[in-house]
This record gives C-alpha cells, structure tokens and sequence, in this order.
C-alpha cells in the first residue's frame, strides 16, 4: 500500500465497528494476557511489540522513535489504525478510539497530506502511542 494510501486509511477513521463493542473509555471485563497493567511506558511498549507479534507476526524490532505509519507499511504493506485498536482491545483490554489516532496522527490540523507529512509524520511514533497506552492504562485502574 502507498504512503497516499496508508495517508487515507489513516484519515478515514473507524469504518466498521465489530458487533457489540463499546467505543468509550470503559475497559472491558474479563482476565488480560498482561498481569501487570500497563501504566508505565517500559511496560506500554512491551504491549506494543506483543500485539506487532501476536496479531501481526512481525518479529522485527521496534523502537520508540519509529514511525507508525512508515514501520507497518513496510513490514506489513499496510497499516489499518481499527484493526490495530481492536488487537489492543483483544490482547490487553486497552482501548483507542477514533479521537486517540486523530491526537497521535494530527491529521485534522492539516489540509494536505505534504503539510501533514512535514508537521506531524515524525511525531507519529511507537514512543506517543506507549504513552497513550500508558495514559489510558492509568485512567482505567
């Protein structure tokens, strides 16, 4: 998938929503694969690296300073933000809603995709997302 493509799926947002999953801020209930909440970044980015693993069999590397969009196009083809959010909600209860990628991404500041690319592309990193992993992690306690 191009760069352009990649650009769009990003801007597009939540196209579907799987049958019965609540888009808010509740973390939903039940036993997580993790047994030590996420609440730090360390320990966000070992989540990260585990659902790439699990759910995407990406053995690859990464490392904070990554680019979201640039790692998983080249290693995957692609990169679909939903199903990268429903693999957190499956692996660890963890939810990203449309609002989270608008945060990560900046899209919505931007009017073209070169404006976007040299405002806020760098900025879109595995390091923010082990933030908001972080965050929401916190919140959800």
């Amino acid at each position: 998938m191009s760069r352009r493509r990649v650009q769009v799926a990003l801007r597009k947002g939540v196209r579907e929503k799987p049958i019965g999953y609540d888009w808010g801020m509740s973390l939903p209930a039940g036993p997580s694969k993790s047994s030590v909440a996420p609440s730090s970044k360390p320990r966000a980015f070992d989540i990260i690296e585990i659902v790439l693993r699990e759910s995407y069999g990406i053995k690859d590397c990464v490392s904070p300073n990554d680019r979201i969009d640039e790692f998983l196009t080249s290693s995957l083809g692609e990169f679909d933000p939903d199903e990268f959010s429903i693999a957190l909600v499956d692996e660890f209860g963890i939810p990203l809603n449309q609002d989270d990628w608008d945060f990560l991404t900046g899209w919505k500041l931007c009017k073209k995709p070169e404006e976007w690319e040299w405002r806020f592309a760098p900025l879109f990193t595995f390091g923010r997302l082990a933030d908001l992993i972080a965050l929401r992690a916190e919140i959800g306690q």
